[in-house]
């Protein structure tokens, strides 16, 4: 939320510590999204790496995906995979789609994986 305005401006002090706490939230929520490695995404664009996501990749985001699968622990057998396995194809896909936790991959599912299922 740019500063355009001049909070020494408005005359109402109850304006004035309400648009201070709406700035504080605003700043959290930049720095959540940031974490998640979603800050730089527009709302409806797809990653720019999309199309390179391997067929394997894209099962393994389906099970990341998949609230049924809460555990890591769960998924990789499903795929028959060894962990380190599941690990190096878990790994590339976050890099392509520009994620660092499972919540950014599970966002970006919901946005473009369902739609686009089983590749691009």
């Amino acid at each position: 939320m740019p500063r355009s305005h001049s909070l020494h401006r408005i005359a109402n002090p109850a304006v004035r510590r309400l648009l201070r706490k709406i700035e504080k939230y605003y700043q959290r929520l930049e720095a959540l999204l940031a974490a998640e490695g979603l800050a730089h995404l527009p709302a409806e664009e797809p990653p720019a790496r999309l199309h390179e996501v391997t067929p394997t990749e894209w099962e393994v985001w389906r099970h990341i995906a998949d609230p049924k699968d809460e555990k890591y622990e769960v998924i990789y057998p499903d795929l028959h995979m060894t962990k380190r396995n599941f690990d190096k194809h878990k790994g590339s896909l976050f890099n392509k789609l520009g994620v660092h936790k499972r919540s950014g991959a599970v966002r970006l599912w919901e946005l473009f994986g369902k739609r686009l299922q089983g590749g691009v």
